[in-house]
């Protein structure tokens, strides 16, 4: 088995990285991709990132050309997360909904849905998050829900 790149594939990786070094601002740049996690400055270049990894079509490397992305392949989009991380880019405000909510609306939504939602997700201009269920184990999470006396409403 074979595990080297092909040609195509160093060639995405170089034009990432071509791309990365002229349009990321050294003042964004750290010694790896980086998140809120790391630097409260994230909070201040996240939205900016986003729009500009949409206009040069860095957005949503993996979605159909058609709904602004590249048609990458899961070694591309490998590649260019490697690029990221090495150029220090902040990471994308939006990746995970471009991973988790955009294929949704992508593949179920309606084309209404998906004329409304896709581009405002991709450029950055609405950031959303998605609500995830606590790990609180079910008694408890049942109390909360019908509240400390059991009767239907918030708990105290």
């Amino acid at each position: 088995m074979d595990f080297a790149f092909t040609a195509a594939e160093l060639a995405f990786a170089a034009e990432a990285r071509a791309w990365l070094g002229a349009n990321l601002p050294p003042a964004w740049r750290r010694d790896h991709c980086w998140t809120r996690a790391d630097d409260a400055a994230w909070l201040d270049v996240a939205r900016d990132w986003q729009r500009m990894l949409f206009e040069g079509g860095w957005a949503a490397i993996a979605w159909p050309r058609a709904h602004g992305g590249r048609g990458a392949t899961v070694i591309e989009r490998w590649l260019f997360d490697q690029e990221l991380d090495a150029v220090g880019a902040p990471r994308p405000a939006a990746a995970s909904s471009v991973d988790l909510i955009g294929p949704a609306i992508l593949h179920h939504g309606t084309a209404a849905q998906r004329d409304r939602f896709l581009r405002p997700l991709l450029s950055g201009s609405e950031l959303w998050c998605r609500a995830s269920p606590s790990p609180v184990p079910a008694p408890t999470s049942h109390r909360s829900a019908r509240g400390p006396s059991g009767a239907a409403g918030p708990s105290s």
